[in-house]
């Protein structure tokens, strides 16, 4: 794998990726695996090194031992056994317990994760593969579809210089502002909801025990929130602000850690992380067009009550072997004219 700043993009690749986030580099690891030419691109010079998602399922475990990454990081995985629903006054509305036996995947049924751990291990197996190239610190600058393939313009955002290249199939994994998504016209499908919420990922000075390895979803009609235990001393809390809530003043740590009084105090704990993000449940309507295709958030968003954030991971493997059969003149390019549909389809959504 060339990384940032080894040499130019080479002139032609069969998929151009675009975003190194979790989706991204699992794309890119399962075409590699099949010695497809891959180009990959993102704007970040490092993992971001903070918590984001932190919940995927056993069969996004069992995309990843098919990468080959599964043991190492397995040390760092918690399975998870699964979620209360409480009442504002405690009491226990939904047990929604999960199995702590391996299921029909060979792995747990869900697992607890530190999204930092698992993008360094896609990276790492990434760098296995000699037809991969990474550009970090660079951006998509244009991507124009011609006849044969998709002529793309590299920025590198240190540098501020530019570079050409061409890919036969681009693949936006590049999350809920994608560029691609734009590119391609596509309009999305608003479910309806959107909320902010305050994020605040906390790191324990002692064991807690009493909070407990379930997440707990507080149904309070005063103010919704989350419980959920992360690796190791890591907890995260979740609490709805309501469209009046000032977001200067309620991330304020005097704020902060009045809203947490009822579960820690500043004694116990260090706040990792606050912050405030608006959580939205939308769809795109078209998820190829022509030579293009988008993944993840950039194909689907929705809030993360239900554990589903990593959901962009089963894209990945539906996408992969179809554009491995197309590359390689196995099958016609409608083939992936299904992808869309089928993921639709294991979603539910029709």
């Amino acid at each position: 794998m060339t990384m940032f700043g080894a040499r130019p993009p080479r002139g032609e690749y069969d998929v151009a990726i675009i975003g190194l986030g979790p989706v991204g580099a699992t794309l890119a690891n399962l075409l590699a695996m099949q010695h497809l030419r891959v180009l990959v691109v993102e704007r970040e010079a490092d993992i971001y090194d903070l918590p984001r998602a932190v919940q995927f399922d056993g069969e996004c475990m069992r995309v990843f031992q098919t990468i080959g990454v599964a043991q190492e990081m397995a040390p760092d995985l918690m399975p998870v056994p699964g979620m209360r629903f409480v009442d504002s006054h405690g009491n226990v509305i939904i047990d929604w317990s999960r199995p702590t036996t391996l299921g029909p995947h060979g792995w747990y049924p869900s697992y607890r994760f530190h999204q930092p751990n698992l993008e360094t291990s896609l990276r790492r197996r990434l760098q296995t593969f000699e037809t991969v190239d990474v550009f970090l610190g660079h951006e998509l600058a244009t991507a124009e579809l011609l006849e044969s393939g998709v002529a793309l313009r590299l920025k590198n955002l240190e540098a501020e210089a530019f570079f050409d290249t061409l890919a036969t199939y681009v693949v936006g994994c590049d999350g809920a502002r994608s560029t691609i998504r734009r590119t391609m016209g596509t309009k999305l499908d608003d479910l309806k909801s959107h909320d902010r919420w305050l994020v605040l990922d906390v790191l324990l000075n002692r064991d807690r025990p009493d909070l407990g390895d379930y997440a707990i979803q507080y149904c309070d009609h005063a103010r919704p929130a989350t419980y959920i235990r992360g690796i190791g001393q890591r907890r995260r809390w979740e609490l709805m602000l309501s469209p009046s809530t000032d977001a200067g003043a309620i991330s304020r740590p005097d704020s902060v850690w009045e809203m947490l009084a009822p579960w820690i105090t500043p004694d116990e704990a260090t706040i990792e992380r606050s912050a405030i993000y608006t959580f939205h449940s939308v769809v795109a309507c078209g998820w190829r067009v022509g030579r293009l295709l988008i993944a993840g958030d950039a194909a689907h968003q929705t809030p993360p009550f239900m554990g589903q954030g990593m959901s962009g991971i089963r894209d990945a493997a539906n996408l992969a072997w179809k554009l491995v059969m197309v590359c390689q003149g196995e099958a016609q390019a409608a083939l992936l004219d299904i992808y869309e549909a089928e993921r639709a389809l294991m979603s539910g959504r029709s």
